[in-house]
């Protein structure tokens, strides 16, 4: 999106956007997701997006890397404060998605170990990944989160989010990790979209090539997995290539199996 700035210029103005956030009042508008919801049909499912984690919307939106590492650093306290603060007016937001008629509640921090280092994601996200799950699964919904980037060194912490869905998941060669690695880091109730990457759809690999890859997520899974074109086809994919790869997946013997909860 071209994003020119982020909404402080320093960690100096974070009282002004903690008194904003507090004062925010939330509503539910339930008839607009039962219009979404009845629009899809029996075709699928939609998801209600959340934006991001507290510590997320930190990094992304309020301050940027520099900054919030800066704020971490030389004011841990202030910091901290201000995260309880958008955490408690956060869960008011998992409560309403909660009470909605939609099954599936995304938070969308686009988490990967370019920007969010496991020291971070164990200390500032994961609590509060757990915090929205239980709020979500008290309401027999899904907590599920977008991961379409690099892993390898966040893999060893998926177990530990209480995150039932891990969407947008590509493994390599676009990213850095191996399919067999993401399924072997998941706690045994959790599911994930993964993708075969949607660059060898445009550089001329060749269809059993793509099947093979396909093979692979579907074995290494054991049925949690909803495979797909990871994470979206370019304007220059072979579009016939991925309708193979849908027939090839029709008829594979792994197909089919329900992913527990």
């Amino acid at each position: 999106w071209a994003s020119l700035d982020y909404w402080m210029d320093s960690p100096e103005d974070l009282p002004v956007l903690e008194s904003l956030v507090d004062a925010e009042r939330y509503t539910l508008l339930d008839e607009n997701i039962r219009r979404v919801l009845d629009g899809i049909g029996e075709m699928g499912q939609a998801d209600i997006v959340v934006n991001r984690s507290p510590f997320g919307k930190l990094l992304h939106e309020y301050l940027g890397f520099a900054q919030t590492v800066f704020l971490l650093e030389d004011e841990p306290e202030l910091c901290e404060h201000f995260l309880e603060v958008q955490t408690r007016k956060d869960k008011e937001l998992m409560e309403l998605a909660a009470a909605s008629s939609c099954s599936l509640v995304l938070i969308c921090d686009h988490a990967d170990s370019t920007l969010f280092s496991p020291t971070m994601y164990r200390q500032w996200c994961i609590p509060f990944y757990k915090q929205a799950g239980e709020i979500l699964g008290r309401a027999n919904k899904f907590a599920s989160t977008h991961l379409d980037g690099n892993l390898h060194t966040l893999l060893p912490l998926m177990a530990q989010t209480g995150f039932h869905i891990l969407d947008g998941c590509t493994p390599a060669p676009m990213f850095d990790y191996e399919p067999e690695e993401l399924a072997a880091s998941l706690a045994p109730e959790q599911t994930a979209f993964v993708g075969v990457p949607s660059a060898l759809f445009c550089d001329g690999t060749g269809e059993e090539e793509l099947f093979a890859l396909a093979d692979r997520i579907l074995r290494a899974f054991h049925g949690r997995v909803i495979l797909n074109v990871g994470d979206i086809l370019p304007a220059n994919g072979d579009i016939r290539k991925v309708i193979a790869l849908g027939e090839y997946v029709k008829r594979h013997p792994l197909n089919g199996r329900t992913a527990g909860r």
